[in-house]
């Protein structure tokens, strides 16, 4: 799945130094489903502070 870039990223830095800092973080999830995604975002002590769903469109057919 190609997913475009609205902006760059400056900060290229990997989870695990991030976390080394305690710095918050998302995480993105792509399912097969009415959900296109599922985000979440993690405190710096990986605890989830939000989430957020990304839905898509499923084509109904009506009789």
């Amino acid at each position: 799945m190609n997913v475009p870039v609205k902006f760059q990223v400056k900060d290229i830095r990997k989870l695990k130094e991030r976390k080394a800092e305690k710095e918050s973080f998302c995480a993105v999830h792509f399912t097969a489903s009415e959900v296109l995604a599922a985000c979440a975002v993690f405190s710096g002590d990986g605890h989830v502070t939000d989430s957020y769903f990304v839905r898509g469109w499923k084509r109904v057919c009506i009789p």
